[in-house]
């Protein structure tokens, strides 16, 4: 039996899968972020926890927030209690199972590559779309890219297509210090400050949602930039490496509108319309954890 943990901001998510991937036990509780024996006293707790449900674990997966340097060492600013730790070496000092550690974005796309049956030789992008914009690349075979310097996927930074269109002064300034971030538009953040810049008024992603259902003036076309920026930004993806299938994921992936929406306007950024399938995630709150406990 394989469990996987999914460690996240704020919560912790821990399940344990069958060979055939069953999912045999599954719990989450509250991140100890702040303070590293509390932590690691927590995963302690969900092993001890995972091993008297289904009495033994061949396998630990733990998926992570964050970028591990040459040096072994997490960045992770949101995860105190483990930021600029030395991280594999830390859980190996406490686990006792072989393990493995993978980015949470890697973990999540591996999850839809085996929920999506991704076939032997294709491809596949995961495009987070939550707090902030990550991603991942799931290759032939089900394998994860992570890049030379664990980098891949990190298109949230790259900058985003439209900027030379938005006027100097209305680009927004992304958290890394660089100005006109996809992250820094794409994210359900960025979607609140775009409706944010055009009313002066400062609600979250789903009342955006349900003032644009309600034909808002406002909210109708905040959502018809925020599918273009989208669009455009995909698109650019889909002429890097061409994948097979591209999976939303974050709290903005609950929309099914970009679905639709977002197919019919990316064939306007490339050199013929594509055939790539957008598609809408699997395994809801617990695809970061079965992810994990998929890992070699």
């Amino acid at each position: 039996m394989r469990l996987g943990l999914d460690i996240g901001g704020t919560k912790i998510a821990a399940t344990v899968i069958s060979p055939k991937l069953d999912i045999l036990w599954q719990i989450s509780t509250p991140t100890p972020k702040q303070n590293l024996n509390d932590f690691l006293l927590c995963i302690n707790q969900l092993i001890q926890q995972a091993l008297t449900q289904v009495g033994t674990l061949s396998h630990i997966g733990i998926g992570i927030p964050g970028v591990v340097n040459e040096q072994g060492m997490l960045n992770a600013s949101n995860m105190g209690a483990i930021n600029q730790q030395c991280i594999e070496a830390l859980f190996k000092e406490h686990i006792a199972q072989p393990l493995s550690i993978e980015n949470d974005a890697n973990c999540f796309a591996l999850a839809q590559a085996h929920g999506h049956q991704l076939g032997k030789n294709e491809v596949m992008f995961t495009a987070v779309l939550g707090t902030g914009v990550g991603g991942a690349w799931v290759l032939p075979n089900r394998t994860l890219w992570s890049g030379t310097q664990n980098l891949a996927g990190e298109w949230g930074h790259n900058p985003l297509p439209d900027l030379s269109l938005i006027p100097t002064e209305q680009q927004l300034t992304c958290q890394c210090g660089q100005r006109g971030c996809i992250d820094t538009y794409l994210s359900g953040s960025g979607f609140s400050l775009l409706y944010f810049q055009h009313t002066g008024e400062q609600l979250d992603a789903p009342a955006i949602i349900s003032r644009y259902r309600n034909q808002e003036k406002a909210a109708s076309e905040v959502f018809r930039r925020y599918t273009h920026y989208l669009a455009h930004a995909l698109a650019t993806i889909i002429q890097t490496l061409d994948p097979t299938c591209i999976v939303l994921g974050g709290g903005m992936s609950t929309i099914p509108e970009l679905y639709q929406t977002v197919p019919q306007y990316w064939a306007n950024y490339m050199l013929k319309p594509p055939v790539t399938p957008l598609l809408s995630p699997v395994y809801g709150d617990w695809a970061g954890a079965i992810g994990a406990a998929l890992l070699e």
